[in-house]
């Protein structure tokens, strides 16, 4: 064998793809690229860093709330829940006073710093599922400003069997369900022991959306509202999309004044909101994690992430923190 023999054998084998066999593996890679984006969340938006550190920075003023030395009831009651000091009075001898009326976000001192809600006003109004109505989760009170002494004023009007706000002097509903004010993220306090009740109730019954209650069963009947403590809390903001996909705008399950005392109808509706907020996720899991989240798409079994338009989209953002 002479030397040029050796060389031939020496060299390394070389490939060329032909045109054909090129497009065929860019055509394969460009269909397991289009089915690893179908079943994301959605599509990438430029807007959602903006829209999570939000989101953060809200749980940090809950964390801050939690952690004062006065505090003992961890974080605060959403509005509409009865206050801890009317716990043991009877419904008849209830005021408003003895209900939360003012909005979570008066509360902890953000209420009027829109660019702590939604800079990008995702939330077009407050209707976050855009049905033209408020429901109970959708609700928030704007408030009066009195510019001169720098603070809010509330209607002190209660919610009715109707399932809608009632606007007392101050038109507030209307005002939410115009585009002029971006909505606040829906704030959930949680109690975990009372969350893991009623998911071990709903399992039980089979109840993928949360609708039945019973205040006779095991589970339930121990709760008491308000709870001792809110040692977590949901936070639920809208998609890119504009929408939650329903998620906030559920009815209450079971039924006020049969099933339940309906002085606690906002405090068993946050529970079956948290519940399907979280429900593929361990109550006693992860302390902090974000979701993107379409109820919508669960309740109707439909594509991954399908809007009720019909087309694709990120659901709700949620954030869950627990002590």
């Amino acid at each position: 064998m002479d030397k040029r023999s050796n060389e031939s054998v020496s060299k390394p084998l070389r490939y060329s793809l032909t045109l054909k066999q090129s497009l065929t593996i860019i055509t394969i890679v460009a269909i397991l690229l289009g089915l690893t984006l179908a079943v994301r969340p959605g599509h990438p938006d430029p807007s959602e860093p903006r829209t999570i550190a939000n989101m953060d920075q809200v749980a940090k003023v809950f964390l801050e709330y939690a952690a004062r030395k006065d505090n003992v009831t961890g974080f605060p009651p959403a509005y509409g829940y009865l206050r801890t000091e009317a716990v043991e009075k009877p419904s008849n001898s209830l005021t408003d006073a003895d209900f939360v009326l003012e909005p979570y976000t008066y509360t902890v001192g953000i209420h009027g710093i829109d660019d702590v809600y939604q800079l990008h006003r995702y939330a077009q109004s407050f209707d976050m599922n855009g049905d033209g109505q408020l429901s109970l989760m959708e609700y928030l009170p704007l408030g009066e400003l009195d510019n001169a002494e720098g603070t809010y004023e509330f209607s002190t009007s209660m919610y009715t069997g109707t399932n809608r706000p009632q606007s007392g002097t101050l038109d507030e509903v209307e005002s939410q369900l115009s585009s002029t004010y971006s909505r606040p993220f829906v704030y959930i306090p949680i109690n975990k022991a009372q969350l893991q009740a009623a998911r071990d109730y709903w399992s039980e019954q089979n109840d993928a959306l949360g609708a039945s209650y019973d205040s006779t069963d095991s589970r339930l009947a121990s709760l008491t509202f308000p709870p001792a403590v809110y040692d977590g809390f949901v936070l639920i903001g809208n998609s890119p999309s504009g929408t939650d996909g329903g998620l906030c705008a559920v009815d209450p399950p079971g039924t006020p004044g049969d099933d339940y005392d309906s002085r606690y109808v906002y405090h068993i509706l946050g529970l079956r909101v948290a519940f399907l907020a979280t429900r593929d996720w361990p109550v006693d899991g992860k302390a902090d994690k974000l979701y993107d989240f379409s109820f919508m798409d669960r309740k109707m079994a439909v594509q991954l992430h399908r809007l009720p338009d019909g087309s694709m989209g990120h659901g709700a953002f949620i954030k869950v923190v627990m002590f």
